[in-house]
């Protein structure tokens, strides 16, 4: 039997220590999210990510990082409820709709190259002249 007892993932190599206590800090987070207010929970965040780096010398991976920004937005994620109107009035999801003489709104593809003066900034092509013509 060896004098080192490493916990293996599940293709036999060893977890590192440091994702051990990682993974066991944000798993008691996550079990908490909705039952911890939230000011408390962004306290909680901040001293697992600050203890890690005093402790390992550098941040959290991005997986640990991940799942803790999903712990901070716990409420929103979980909620059923939208709440967003939106950022467009109404009347300019209609303009959007139905174009503002009636149409349909033109693509931002077919205007890229046009300026506010409403002058073509497109690289110009050479044409070159076709000897059949």
């Amino acid at each position: 039997m060896s004098a080192f007892n490493f916990v293996t993932d599940v293709y036999g190599e060893p977890i590192p220590h440091n994702r051990r206590y990682a993974e066991k800090e944000v798993a008691k987070i996550e079990e908490l999210a909705l039952e911890i207010p939230l000011p408390i929970r962004y306290r909680g965040i901040e001293i697992i990510s600050d203890t890690y780096y005093n402790r390992f010398g550098k941040r959290l991976d991005a997986d640990f990082l991940y799942r803790l920004t999903n712990v901070a937005l716990a409420d929103e994620l979980r909620s059923k409820v939208k709440t967003d109107d939106g950022i467009l009035s109404e009347r300019q999801l209609k303009r959007r709709k139905e174009g503002e003489m009636g149409g349909v709104e033109v693509p931002l593809t077919k205007a890229v190259n046009i300026g506010v003066d409403r002058r073509n900034y497109a690289i110009p092509r050479r044409s070159f002249a076709d000897p059949y013509k």
